[in-house]
């Protein structure tokens, strides 16, 4: 059975202290009560990701006691098992009955096994939590989570202990997003002990992990090892290193701020396949040193790729930025390149080799994905486009480039190898551009062009895309 605990009630326990542990309750419900008031929250579905641990328990007990109160939508939890610990799925369980006790309802999920095979155990975790809780949220939903002043202080720790710059050691925001998800932190500035005082005023009971008492991995150490020393030699190094945070914060903003100013004078479109916009290498090469490298932090975060190194990214600049205009390099890190085309830099997942050699049937009302290179096919209703054939469920063909195929433009038969050409399509890019055909015929190049024979001018069509579907996390806190 899951490891439970609730702080018992204390019969030697003094009036004092019950009066201070009453006082801190009621002080986490205030904080609780004056984060949700500060923002504009919409009255979207109102989820708190429930561990079952002490601080999760406490966030949804107090959405349960305040769901009246118009402050948010609909109140929902959701639960992610990780399947790491054996007693995985009875902390699950123990979830699910307490919601239905506070009638909350409740959404489980539960991680493949090995997915979380290879590095960084923690991030990996936490990146498949939110990926899996972003499947479920819906548009205008919003997500609680149970952060603290605490986690405050050591997320501003570690990032220092891995280099992270003044982005990486910028305080948790109230609000923020991550994959898409609007996040909220009603309890960012409680501390732990608050939340204690308050699970044992309202008697809850909630799961104790046992790995949270293991200094394996990086923030436990860190909980465990070193923040008992710094709070014992300067006991308000919490409310410090929260403070300071707030302060990266606020010297964060005013760099982004610099840095999307930079981007709209060097933004670029010279690449008509790219789903994004590009940056002008004439207008990096003219900034300062650290506004280029600014700028392509921020361009990076901005379209959901991740951050080279320091290191990597002046290889970057000096490789691409400064390479010359007739050349088309190409720099990766991980699964992220940046390539050069006519004169722009512009990113995208690291190509792979086409491997796709098979004819594929594609219906316009369904996505079609080709998982070897990272991409997807989809349509979408438009009033000009790809016309149906005959009914939306009758299929299309889709192929890559062999060679010699021709396509019918505005009452003339053109080569497709003169017609990439024309679009100016990057080289490296035209081995794994989709071809749609009917009946042997090339009708369609997406995000290009549409045959005479299939085009619809006015009315009722599809406009094809053909978008990647590899990203990375979305690295905002």
């Amino acid at each position: 059975m899951a490891n439970l605990a609730k702080q018992p009630d204390t019969p030697s326990a003094s009036p004092t202290s019950d009066e201070q542990g009453a006082q801190q309750a009621a002080g986490v419900d205030l904080a609780f009560e004056q984060a949700l008031k500060s923002v504009d929250i919409g009255s979207g579905r109102f989820w708190v990701a429930y561990s079952g641990g002490l601080d999760s328990t406490v966030l949804l007990h107090l959405a349960a006691r305040h769901r009246d109160r118009g402050w948010y939508g609909p109140l929902s939890a959701i639960h992610v098992n990780h399947n790491i610990d054996p007693e995985a799925a009875d902390w699950a369980t123990h979830c699910q009955q307490q919601a239905a006790q506070w009638q909350i309802p409740i959404t489980c999920r539960v991680l493949g096994s090995g997915e979380l095979e290879g590095g960084n155990l923690e991030q990996r975790a936490r990146s498949a939590r939110y990926r899996l809780i972003s499947q479920v949220l819906s548009r205008g939903d919003l997500l609680a989570t149970a952060h603290h002043r605490r986690d405050q202080a050591e997320t501003l720790l570690l990032q220092l202990f891995r280099g992270g710059g003044v982005r990486g050691t910028a305080a948790m925001g109230r609000l923020s997003r991550r994959l898409g998800l609007s996040l909220i932190r009603p309890l960012l500035d409680v501390d732990p002990g608050a939340l204690a005082a308050y699970a044992r005023v309202h008697q809850l009971t909630w799961i104790e992990d046992p790995s949270n008492q293991q200094s394996v991995h990086d923030r436990n150490y860190l909980r465990l090892e070193i923040m008992p020393r710094l709070r014992q030699r300067w006991p308000g190094i919490d409310q410090v290193l929260a403070r300071t945070a707030r302060l990266h914060a606020q010297t964060s903003e005013l760099v982004e701020e610099l840095a999307a100013l930079d981007w709209q004078t060097a933004m670029d479109t010279a690449d008509p396949t790219s789903p994004q916009s590009g940056l002008g290498c004439q207008a990096l090469a003219d900034l300062s040193t650290a506004r280029r490298s600014n700028l392509l932090r921020y361009w990076l975060t901005q379209q959901g790729y991740p951050l080279p190194s320091d290191r990597q990214l002046q290889a970057l600049q000096q490789s691409l930025v400064f390479s010359r205009p007739d050349r088309s390099p190409v720099f990766s890190w991980g699964a992220t390149e940046v390539y050069r085309h006519r004169g722009a830099l512009f990113v995208r997942p690291l190509i792979k080799q086409n491997t796709e050699s098979a004819v594929r049937s594609w219906s316009l009302n369904r996505r079609l994905q080709f998982e070897t290179l990272g991409y997807e096919l989809s349509a979408s209703l438009a009033t000009e486009g790809l016309r149906m054939r005959g009914s939306v469920e009758q299929p299309y063909s889709v192929g890559f480039r062999r060679g010699g195929e021709t396509m019918r433009l505005r009452g003339h038969r053109r080569s497709l190898k003169k017609l990439l050409q024309e679009w100016r399509v990057p080289a490296v890019e035209r081995p794994r551009l989709p071809l749609i055909f009917a009946e042997g015929e090339l009708v369609a190049v997406p995000g290009h062009a549409v045959a005479d024979s299939v085009r619809v001018h006015e009315g009722e069509g599809w406009r094809v895309q053909w978008q990647a579907t590899a990203r990375a996390a979305d690295p905002v806190k």
